[in-house]
């Protein structure tokens, strides 16, 4: 079964799952912007060694474990020790 990448994002975009917690300014960063703007980074650096989309499926997959109410909870303050890292690196195989 492929997993759908897309639908996530929209639905990171239209539920308003956050990457980081909030700014001084009261602002904060839209998980889906985040997962994009590391995946075009990583694109380009893995350009250079010839694995281009490897390093953007990698990109999006980072922080995909904050893609989570449990880890939504962390970033307002009402959870600790939700582990985000272990959810995209089960995809890596």
């Amino acid at each position: 079964m492929e997993f759908d990448f897309n639908k996530h994002f929209e639905e990171m975009r239209e539920n308003h799952y956050y990457a980081k917690s909030k700014r001084e300014d009261g602002s904060q960063e839209l998980l889906r912007d985040h997962l994009a703007k590391v995946s075009e980074m990583a694109g380009v650096f893995g350009e250079q060694i010839g694995s281009r989309k490897t390093a953007e499926l990698c990109g999006k997959l980072h922080d995909f474990g904050k893609y989570s109410e449990s880890f939504q909870g962390v970033l307002e303050r009402k959870y600790t020790h939700i582990d985000h890292a272990l959810c995209g690196a089960a995809f890596i195989p």
